[in-house]
């Protein structure tokens, strides 16, 4: 075989024309050669959105402290809540990570921002029956246990309606006495 001064082998040519056609993409894009596609980056417009309102939570609370994700991830792996210093397990816990009553609680504490209640929503309860569906779902009770505590909180209602309504007429009867005059 002979081989002419300035050839190669013909293998070798192709990786040439290979690395000239990545030359010429490089050359080509608009940002000087882009290390990620449009479809890699996430912009907020297309960033994943909270998926329950404990994830929201945790956002607001980043939002109401002006704290990065970074700032908050150290702090809660200061405390021992979280098993590292990564942001992107705080990250996680604003787009649909559970997020457990510790690391609320830190979070709260950490940004100031006031832990979520779930009762807030909820109309009060009236009714002894609700009452007792309550106290039945209470995991260790057994029916004598409900049942005293049914009569416990059923006597603590009657005595602050009773006090309340005491109250009411006290009110009544200091607001319904006559002025005297001063006789002079």
């Amino acid at each position: 075989m002979i081989v002419c001064a300035g050839s190669m082998p013909s293998h070798c040519s192709d990786y040439r024309d290979i690395r000239k056609r990545v030359v010429e993409i490089l050359a080509t894009e608009q940002n000087g050669g882009r290390r990620y596609n449009r479809d890699m980056t996430k912009t907020a417009a297309n960033r994943a959105r909270p998926v329950s309102a404990i994830n929201q939570w945790v956002l607001d609370a980043l939002k109401h402290a002006n704290m990065s994700q970074s700032k908050l991830a150290a702090a809660l792996y200061e405390r021992k809540i979280i098993s590292a210093n990564d942001r992107s397990i705080v990250n996680k816990m604003t787009i649909g990570r559970d997020v457990t009553a510790n690391e609320v609680f830190a979070i709260a504490d950490i940004t100031g921002f006031p832990a979520p209640n779930e009762t807030d929503d909820l109309p009060p309860i009236r009714e002894e029956a609700e009452i007792l569906r309550i106290l039945q779902r209470i995991e260790g009770l057994n029916p004598n246990n409900i049942t005293v505590l049914l009569s416990t909180i059923a006597d603590f209602r009657k005595i602050n309606m009773e006090r309340s309504s005491h109250n009411l007429h006290d009110d009544q009867s200091s607001i319904a006495t006559p002025r005297r005059e001063s006789q002079s």
